[in-house]
């Protein structure tokens, strides 16, 4: 899976909608990333700290806190720690590339000048 796709996949959107949204119902969660009921099912296991009430499926529009797990959050730290290196390691590339460039010019500038 390439790191770009990994931006808009729907359990990072779950994330970063959980960190943005402390309370929320279950509808607006599938709205918002896109995730249909069985998923989230899956996944709210793994993602969040559970109440007795978040258990019920029955009611889609009723709002919840919900709590993101330890596990989740640092994990997603993680995420973001890893973007962010990508990013930068890119642009380093780019400013390599340059100062190459630019250390050539400057030596065939050198060279022409000395002749």
């Amino acid at each position: 899976m390439e790191f770009e796709s990994l931006k808009n996949h729907k359990y990072i959107k779950v994330i970063e909608f959980a960190i943005n949204n402390k309370t929320f119902s279950r509808r607006q969660i599938y709205n918002a990333t896109g995730l249909s009921e069985k998923e989230f099912d899956f996944l709210r296991r793994d993602l969040f700290v559970l109440s007795a009430t978040q258990s019920n499926h029955e009611n889609l529009d009723i709002v919840q806190e919900w709590t993101l797990s330890n596990q989740a959050f640092f994990n997603y730290l993680q995420y973001q720690e890893f973007s962010h290196s990508v990013k930068t390691s890119r642009e380093a590339h780019w400013i390599a590339i340059i100062a190459i460039i630019f250390s050539g010019f400057l030596s065939l500038v050198s060279i022409l000048t000395t002749k």
